[in-house]
């Protein structure tokens, strides 16, 4: 039988409770379900007030959007859909066939300003755009940034 390697005798000599105990504090602090499923690391709940917060507001955007878009479709004269993207925030989508010379409805646009267009919708910032920016503001990358500064504390 071969002797073991010096560097596992050293590990074996050390207190194995420590390791027990980090590996208790590392599957307290995440949720590895879901954490897997969305391929990002994702603090369990009631570990953080702050995250649990953050995480809420982002719960709470569906709401936030549906108000937005009905909103704004009253200041557009067209269907408008209030839209989220991470980094980029709140802009206002419009289908691009209400630009179109066909179109029976012209959009009514005073201080849109147009960020980028697909194929099928333009995409724009305006006064309640801006206003959700700031608050309630990018939402998930609070939650991601408020998580690793969390887990950077541990």
């Amino acid at each position: 039988m071969e002797p073991t390697p010096r560097l596992i005798q050293k590990f074996l000599a050390l207190d194995q409770s420590a390791f027990i105990d980090l590996g208790c504090l590392i599957t307290d602090t995440v949720n590895f379900e879901i954490s897997r499923n969305e391929e990002r690391v994702v603090v369990a709940k009631s570990v953080s007030s702050k995250v649990d917060e953050l995480r809420e507001q982002f719960g709470d955007l569906n709401t936030i959007l549906a108000e937005a878009s009905a909103e704004m479709e009253e200041m557009a004269a067209v269907p408008v859909i209030a839209v989220y993207f991470p980094q980029l925030g709140f802009l206002s989508s419009i289908d691009i066939a209400y630009f179109s010379s066909d179109a029976t409805i012209a959009p009514q646009l005073n201080d849109w300003e147009l960020e980028f267009q697909t194929d099928q919708q333009r995409y724009y910032k305006n006064m309640l755009t801006d206003a959700l920016d700031r608050s309630p503001g990018d939402v998930f990358t609070l939650v991601n940034a408020q998580t690793y500064k969390l887990l950077l504390a541990y």
